[in-house]
């Protein structure tokens, strides 16, 4: 699995709730927000911005084309590099992150 490689949520609407969980089965914290300029930043600069930000079992979400992101670092810290087989991606289709609801405590995500 690479960084470019992602599970996709089609049908991402109000009301419904996505519990991240890490390797380990613990829910995964929610630790921020990744932003880069959109008009010089790729998808695996995003990636990146996001796996470097958050520590094992931390979640971090960015907006792309259109599209919210999750990234989970699942395993062992990351903070290099997206480690695949280890690490997360969730592609959540056509959601506006303004409109997302995070529980760090718990681990979800939740559209309003």
């Amino acid at each position: 699995m690479f960084a470019s490689t992602y599970s996709m949520v089609k049908d991402f609407t109000a009301g419904d709730l996505l519990q991240l969980k890490w390797l380990n089965g613990a829910a995964a914290s929610v630790s921020g927000f990744a932003s880069l300029d959109d008009a010089t930043a790729v998808f695996s600069n995003y990636v990146d911005a996001a796996i470097t930000q958050a520590r094992a079992g931390e979640a971090v979400w960015f907006s792309y084309q259109g599209n919210a992101y999750v990234v989970v670092d699942s395993g062992a810290e990351s903070a290099a590099a997206f480690a695949a087989g280890q690490d997360l991606i969730v592609q959540l289709t056509g959601v506006d992150l303004t409109k997302v609801s995070f529980n760090a405590q718990y681990g979800t995500i939740a559209l309003v």
